[in-house]
């Protein structure tokens, strides 16, 4: 397998499929990246596609946050920044032993259309030569991870792990905030070494994406947009 392999990934619940994941795996086509998705449930009751490929998601992680939660009051429950058993999924996604284990894997949201067929040659670009390749926000305090990008060399390899580590552990109850875009950004202070490219610097608001190099191919409906 070539180091340039490029593979994408990504999830949804059984009520994310109808909502937009339908949209988002109709919109893919590509005859070099192959798209694999995480899914709860059975992998055969989604739409077979070229170059698609479902996996089943343990639930084990996330019935364990989800069981930690009852030391919480309301008010964390019901807030998106504690909600860690829901914004686990991206992480056990990206950490599958499904996945190829060499080039580039990238997390892309299920609320995204792709506009066009894509290519390797189409991302190459974007992400080649570097660890991680992230959408930064200059106007926020954490990343947007609707698209992250890693080479799978040590650094890249090593980043994945311990991002999982941090819900699996539950490790992130000590962080001051639950989901895997502020984990995201933890894990990229821990490293040293790590090359990283922010697709989004100098761009100012929440809604990067559209500034960015990635609106040449594909649209992330953000938040209520994707309904």
């Amino acid at each position: 397998m070539s180091n340039k392999n490029i593979s994408f990934v990504s999830s949804f619940s059984p009520n994310g499929f109808v909502e937009y994941g339908k949209n988002f795996i109709e919109s893919f086509d590509s005859d070099d990246i192959n798209l694999f998705i995480g899914v709860e449930d059975d992998p055969s009751n989604y739409p077979q596609r070229k170059n698609v490929v479902y996996f089943k998601l343990s639930s084990d992680v996330q019935d364990f946050l989800q069981s930690e939660l009852v030391n919480f009051p309301d008010s964390v429950k019901n807030d998106y920044r504690f909600q860690a058993s829901k914004f686990c999924q991206k992480v056990l996604a990206m950490n599958n032993d499904i996945l190829p284990n060499e080039g580039y894997r990238i997390w892309i949201d299920a609320d995204v259309l792709f506009f066009k067929k894509i290519t390797q040659q189409d991302i190459l670009p974007i992400v080649e030569g570097f660890d991680v390749t992230y959408l930064g926000r200059s106007s926020w305090h954490h990343s947007e991870s609707g698209f992250v990008a890693f080479f799978l060399n040590d650094n890249g390899k090593s980043f994945i792990r311990r991002w999982f580590w941090y819900f699996d552990s539950g490790r992130v109850f000590s962080l001051a905030e639950w989901h895997d875009a502020y984990v995201f950004d933890v894990v990229r202070r821990e490293f040293n070494g790590l090359t990283e490219n922010n697709l989004s610097k100098g761009v100012y608001g929440l809604n990067v994406w559209p500034s960015t190099e990635l609106s040449k191919f594909m649209k992330h409906f953000k938040g209520n947009l994707k309904k």
